[in-house]
């Protein structure tokens, strides 16, 4: 009986006469599964995404009627109005766009002479400066000894300029600088020393 009791949970003790004393419930058995997280439901919601989708596209393309449509050539007058010439540029924010390029430049004792076009595709203010290669030093534009000086730093938008400046540096690799009127650059252009 002691046998049959000790599994039943049942506590005896050979003093007491082979009495239960107590009454214990089986331990609870604790498995991994215990503490894994609950299943996501994610792959379903993936799953049922994808089948909308493809479902979309399906109506999409079977649902609606196919349209002739004849190619056109591109017109050339967009392209014939666009000048061939210089670098484009277009300020950061995008403030302004345009072209510019370097026509002409001399060196001399003095330093650098730079004929400079431009061409505004907006309104824009803009300065000119050079950076010297090696030493990083720059130099803001003057008055040159060559006409026609470039007087304006302000264009209309359509507007082209074309005019000297005048740089104080060694004579040696340079970037011609084109900034914003607050000294943020657009582009630059390196002039050989």
């Amino acid at each position: 009986m002691a046998a049959q009791a000790s599994q039943m949970g049942i506590i005896t003790t050979a003093g007491n006469g082979g009495q239960p004393l107590a009454k214990t419930e089986p331990e609870p058995t604790i498995g991994v599964e215990d503490y894994a997280p609950p299943r996501s439901k994610a792959p379903w919601l993936v799953a049922l995404a994808l089948a909308v989708t493809a479902a979309l596209i399906a109506w999409l393309s079977i649902g609606r009627p196919q349209l002739n449509v004849e190619a056109t050539p591109a017109p050339s007058a967009a392209a014939a109005t666009e000048p061939s010439w210089g670098t484009p540029f277009e300020f950061p924010y995008g403030e302004a766009t345009g072209r510019w390029e370097v026509a002409q430049y001399e060196w001399d004792a003095d330093g650098l002479e730079v004929q400079v076009r431009l061409l505004a595709d907006d309104d824009l203010d803009f300065s000119l400066r050079v950076l010297e290669y090696n030493t990083g030093y720059g130099a803001e534009a003057a008055q040159p000894y060559h006409e026609p000086v470039l007087a304006s730093t302000s264009l209309a938008a359509g507007e082209e300029v074309s005019g000297w400046v005048r740089f104080y540096v060694w004579r040696q690799d340079v970037n011609l600088v084109l900034s914003t009127r607050w000294g943020e650059q657009a582009s630059a252009i390196k002039i050989p020393g």
